[in-house]
């Protein structure tokens, strides 16, 4: 009976994380396609970066503050902690897991970004407009130790750390923008980058009996916590949209564009010469990473609905 229970709960929970690898795949694939190899997306995005010029320095400080936090030194010691935290819970595949996912997403990120995924000069209209820098490091650091969180926690303690992490490593993306680090299709392609690796590490834990069923009473406010964290993805997500689609329509950048083609010209839009079309992508920019990020936090943690990471029974 427990053997078939087993079977039937890696058949379910497993086939959500085989998705969400697909998934992230295409849209890591869609976003450098989209974004970083088009004359339209790359116009956008540094569009977006010269409107982060008019951010107050304030801002930009607080922003680089934040980003701070990341660095060698205190990623040893999450590793450091992700070991203890391993011996406590007497399984080292669920520390390896935790520390595996953090691991590998920077790795992962570096060599695509400096040696897969090169970035044409397609949009020169600001500095440097070569250095690639997708996906983003910063982001993908501080999402993918959300996603270990949710790996190496228990059950009944994640809810209580994940959520304020959540909100640290959203924030982390947003400031990547801010402080003109990052364009949003970095940070788009680092979500999709750790939910990829992550669910690869939940599939091995599955694989390894390391999962299980949690009582549905253990958890009964997490749900609506999740949904609650959710609307507000999908309003930053629409207001985003909005902004985008409203501002090319203003300015008539699809129709500059379909016309230059036309007669065969080669695209040279003009319209980052206006400091409010500038502004307005650099505000999308914002307000997409900030929505992506967190509806990526938030749909790993709800592949884990009703199932945590198991403590090795205790030897007698």
């Amino acid at each position: 009976m427990q053997e078939s229970s087993l079977e039937n709960l890696r058949g379910k929970i497993g086939a959500r994380w085989i998705f969400m690898i697909i998934v992230a795949l295409t849209v890591l694939v869609a976003s450098y396609l989209l974004l970083v190899r088009t004359y339209l997306g790359q116009y956008l995005e540094n569009s977006a970066l010269l409107g982060a010029q008019q951010v107050s320095t304030a801002d930009v400080d607080d922003a680089l503050h934040n980003l701070h936090y990341i660095s060698i030194g205190s990623l040893v010691l999450l590793m450091v902690i992700y070991a203890i935290i391993g011996i406590v819970r007497r399984s080292w595949r669920v520390a390896f897991a935790a520390m595996g996912t953090l691991g590998v997403a920077a790795v992962t990120t570096e060599v695509l970004k400096k040696v897969v995924l090169p970035r044409p000069d397609l949009a020169p209209i600001y500095e440097n407009n070569a250095h690639n820098s997708f996906p983003s490091g910063h982001t993908t650091i501080a999402m993918a130790i959300v996603v270990s969180l949710l790996l190496i926690l228990s059950f009944r303690l994640r809810g209580w750390i994940v959520i304020p992490a959540m909100f640290w490593a959203i924030g982390i993306g947003f400031a990547t923008v801010t402080a003109r680090w990052h364009r949003f299709s970095d940070t788009l392609g680092a979500d999709a980058v750790v939910l990829a690796i992550g669910a690869v590490a939940a599939l091995w834990l599955l694989s390894r009996n390391e999962m299980a069923r949690e009582p549905s009473d253990s958890a009964r406010i997490r749900p609506f916590i999740l949904v609650f964290l959710g609307l507000f993805g999908v309003g930053a997500l629409a207001v985003g949209v909005v902004l985008v689609v409203g501002t090319l329509n203003h300015w008539g950048v699809i129709e500059a564009l379909s016309q230059a083609r036309a007669v065969g010209q080669a695209p040279d839009l003009q319209f980052h010469l206006d400091p409010v079309f500038n502004e307005n992508m650099f505000y999308a920019a914002q307000t997409l990473a900030y929505g992506f990020s967190s509806l990526s936090a938030i749909w790993f943690w709800a592949t884990l609905h009703r199932v945590g990471t198991v403590r090795a029974p205790q030897a007698r």
